[in-house]
């Protein structure tokens, strides 16, 4: 495939992750050429700073705004912390002009590392989708992969891949409906589904989806010894912070610090905080040696929680009230 002069990137947000969303722009445009402009779907609701978020963006941006999904999505499930946007992505077919041919999806809790043209440059290899396996669930059978497909249905060692970056064929995307089989899966799985959009899309793109090399979504919040293809000699091209640790919510090495420069040189203006002694236990504890040994706790625990949270959700919404 030739270089473009342009990329096109798609990313959600809503009104609490507006600051982490304009910290990953901001690395993006530092390591994209100049003569490159990216055009960003960036897919919200009800927010009232857009114009901060532009002004932080230099001239080779250029944000396309997409809002009124909040009530389509309302009725699918968002226990614990998890908000609606969660599921823009699937609708991302819709929602993107049926001009552009493909785009990259980014999360906003990530740093980008490396000029995304190299990522944007990939052949496809006629999948709908090129991603990264899953640092935790390695396959869509695992107890936390696909729920509401039983194991015969599943190809034998299919992988499950993490939905927070994305290299979209959207022309493929469309015409292989890739949306409606993910609004049914969720509406057929609501009560039973884990990891929400992320496993909606590997449900509906069992076998159509390419493997990126582990660079291009590192988690470091992630126990080192579970990233079998991670080579000594590499560093991450894209790092993911999943889960609950984030860089401005706990003090985390490198990252809270870096995260807080940039802030404070967008529109936002914001310096890094005073952290309580807990946050700093928090930070220290997820990048520690002994998280090795505890990670299997820390996930039968989220198991646990998880499982009472959509017990919790399955009740609101058929409005019976919790037994003591």
């Amino acid at each position: 495939m030739p270089n473009s002069k342009s990329i096109t990137i798609a990313c959600a947000t809503d009104k609490h992750y507006v600051e982490p969303l304009t910290v990953m722009l901001q690395t993006v445009f530092a390591h994209l050429p100049t003569n490159i402009t990216a055009d960003i779907y960036l897919i919200s609701d009800n927010l009232d700073c857009q114009q901060q978020i532009s002004e932080s963006l230099p001239d080779n941006a250029r944000i396309h705004w997409v809002t009124g999904l909040l009530e389509s999505l309302k009725d699918f499930p968002t226990w614990g912390e998890m908000p609606v946007s969660t599921y823009y992505k699937i609708k991302i077919g819709s929602l993107i002009p049926d001009g552009v041919e493909k785009v990259i999806w980014l999360d906003c809790d990530l740093f980008a590392e490396c000029d995304l043209t190299e990522l944007w440059n990939m052949e496809f290899d006629n999948v709908c989708l090129l991603a990264c396996p899953d640092q935790e669930v390695k396959f869509a059978s695992s107890a936390r992969g696909v729920q509401g497909k039983t194991e015969n249905l599943i190809p034998s060692g299919a992988k499950y891949f993490n939905a927070g970056v994305l290299l979209i064929d959207l022309k493929r995307w469309r015409s292989d409906q890739v949306e409606a089989a993910c609004l049914r899966y969720l509406i057929e799985n609501k009560s039973s589904i884990w990891y929400w959009d992320q496993e909606a899309l590997n449900a509906a793109l069992l076998g159509n989806w390419g493997e990126l090399t582990w660079e291009w979504n590192y988690s470091p919040n992630v126990d080192p010894s579970s990233i079998q293809t991670r080579a000594t000699t590499s560093t991450p091209k894209i790092i993911h912070f999943t889960g609950k640790l984030k860089p401005w919510k706990y003090p985390m090495r490198i990252y809270t610090a870096r995260y807080f420069d940039l802030l404070s040189k967008s529109k936002w203006n914001k310096t890094q905080p005073k952290y309580s002694a807990t946050e700093r236990i928090i930070g220290m504890y997820g990048h520690s040696i002994l998280r090795r040994f505890t990670q299997p706790f820390e996930r039968m625990y989220t198991r646990l929680v998880r499982r009472r949270n959509q017990g919790d959700w399955a009740r609101r919404q058929a409005h019976v009230p919790r037994s003591n």
